[in-house]
C-alpha cells in the first residue's frame, strides 16, 4: 500500500509506503452519518430525516527505518511540521490492486508513536468527506 497526500498545486507527499520498506498498519476506516430527529407534534412517535452528510475518517501508522540515527532523530522533529500539509487529495493506492481518493481531506493528527535507533513509528488520522475511486467526477 502507498498513501499520499497532495496539496493544491503540489507534489505528492509520501505518508507510507510498503514497496520502500515502511510497515503500515490500517487504513481503519470510520464513517459518521449526520441524520436529523424531529419531535412531532400530534403522533406518537418523532420524524427521522437522513440528512446525507457523511464523514470519514481514517487512521494508521507508519513505522520505517532511517539512514541513521541523526536522520531518525530529525524526522521525529520535523516531519509533522515540514513534511505533512493540513489538506489535500489523499489516495490510498493498494498496490494497484484498487485506489481509493479522498479530495480535500484534512490531516487532523500526526502523531510520533515511537522512535528507537533508526526506526520511527508515526500515526496519522485523516478526516474527509468524500471517497471515490476515480478522480474524474
Amino acid at each position: 500500500m502507498r498513501i499520499t497526500i497532495t496539496a493544491d498545486q503540489g507534489q505528492p507527499v509520501v505518508l507510507g509506503n510498503d514497496e520502500a520498506g515502511d510497515y503500515i498498519t490500517g487504513p481503519f476506516p470510520e464513517q459518521t452519518r449526520r441524520g436529523q430527529v424531529n419531535p412531532a407534534l400530534r403522533k406518537a412517535s418523532a420524524e427521522t430525516l437522513d440528512r446525507k452528510n457523511r464523514q470519514n475518517v481514517f487512521t494508521f501508522s507508519v513505522a520505517r527505518k532511517h539512514g541513521s540515527v541523526d536522520e531518525a532523530k530529525r524526522y521525529v522533529m520535523f516531519h509533522a511540521e515540514e513534511d505533512v500539509p493540513n489538506v489535500g487529495l489523499v489516495e490510498f493506492d493498494h498496490n494497484g490492486l484498487f485506489r481509493l481518493y479522498c479530495p480535500d481531506a484534512f490531516v487532523s493528527r500526526v502523531k510520533c508513536e515511537q522512535h528507537v535507533g533508526v526506526s520511527t513509528t508515526f500515526s496519522y488520522t485523516i478526516e474527509a468527506g468524500e471517497i471515490t475511486d476515480s478522480l474524474t467526477t
